[in-house]
């Protein structure tokens, strides 16, 4: 295996974004800097006089030690991605359940109100017929009467 010597490599940049308006799309942006780019031609061409073949070999050989980068790069960023997408979930989850509990404690208390009034307007009811039954049955009488003329029409 025959290595490029006198010129310094690095390792392609990898950006990841997310794609605007999407929830998974990603794009993956590498870039080399154009003076290893350019230094990498000028190696490339000097060998490729020299050894053709060991210059296409070598050339297989970075290209994969790029691809395995580049490989390594985007499963840390989709894992980092996955962490960051399971911490929100967990904290929507959080919200969702306090508001829920405040929701439920809110609709108890609107329930119990509205029972104990009816249980009190119950019991003004059955004072009122208690200490005038005549009243009670005469107005009784009249609303069944205005129902009774109502749903006949």
């Amino acid at each position: 295996m025959e290595r490029i010597t006198g010129t310094r490599l690095r390792l392609p940049e990898v950006r990841i974004y997310r794609w605007p308006g999407t929830k998974s799309v990603i794009r993956l942006e590498i870039r080399l800097e154009e003076e290893a780019k350019s230094a990498f031609e000028k190696e490339k061409i000097m060998d490729e006089y020299q050894n053709p073949e060991g210059t296409t070999q070598s050339g297989k050989d970075h290209l994969k030690d790029a691809a395995s980068d580049l490989k390594e790069a985007a499963s840390a960023k989709v894992e980092d991605f996955r962490q960051a997408a399971g911490q929100k979930a967990t904290e929507l989850r959080e919200a969702v359940q306090n508001k829920s509990q405040e929701l439920r404690g809110a609709a108890e208390s609107a329930w119990s109100d509205a029972s104990s009034q009816a249980k009190s307007w119950q019991a003004e009811g059955e004072a009122f017929v208690r200490d005038n039954p005549s009243k009670a049955v005469l107005i009784a009488l009249g609303v069944g009467l205005l129902f009774g003329l109502l749903l006949r029409k």
